[in-house]
Formats: C-alpha cells, structure tokens, sequence
C-alpha cells in the first residue's frame, strides 16, 4: 500500500467517530473544528515528510560535496544507495550506484 493511500485510511478511520458523533448529537460546529485540526496537522506532517526525506539521485553531486562511508539499501526501490555531504552546509544527498540489491540476489 502506497504511503499517501494508508494516510487516507488512517485520517478517514480517526475521524469516522466524529462525523458519526456530529451525525447523532448535531454538533457540526465543534466537529468541523476537529476535522479542520486534523486537516491542518496532516498537511503540516505532509510538508516535514516532503523536506525531509529526499529522492535517490542517479549521479554523484559535484563539487563542494564529498562522498561519505555510508551506504544503504533503499527500502522503498530496494538499489544501494551511497551518501553525499556538502561539508559547507551539512547537507546530505543520496545517490543511487551499482545494481539493485534484489537484482544480485536473483542472480546469485
């Protein structure tokens, strides 16, 4: 299940007691101030997660990035990924190198 696909779920099964709520007790008013706090804060997560986590280049950044000793497997497209760093600014980037990690064990 897609990320974006479990957060609908996950909104829609959290905020099904208060429209049911609203429906039985008629108090619109304060449910839409919690749907709209739920609104809010999912958008806010939405824009951290978006920040924060970076797509998987297919080249190296040039200079004034330097390679680190980091190397992972992506989990979400499953290639071996190699970390970057712009000692200036901290900043990291990911970059994807060789085969996939399932494509070696399929071979192998």
């Amino acid at each position: 299940m897609k990320r974006s696909h479990a957060l609908a779920v996950g909104v829609a099964v959290a905020l099904a007691p208060v429209v049911i709520w609203a429906i039985v007790t008629g108090g619109w008013l304060i449910a839409l101030l919690v749907v709209g706090a739920y609104v809010a804060g999912t958008l806010i997560l939405l824009l951290i997660e978006a920040r924060r986590y970076k797509a998987v280049l297919e080249t190296a950044p040039g200079p004034p990035w330097t390679a680190t000793s980091e190397r992972f497997v992506d989990p979400e497209s499953g290639r071996n990924v190699a970390v970057y760093e712009n000692p200036t600014t901290g900043e990291r980037a990911y970059v994807a190198f060789g085969e996939a990690a399932s494509d070696r064990s399929a071979a192998g």
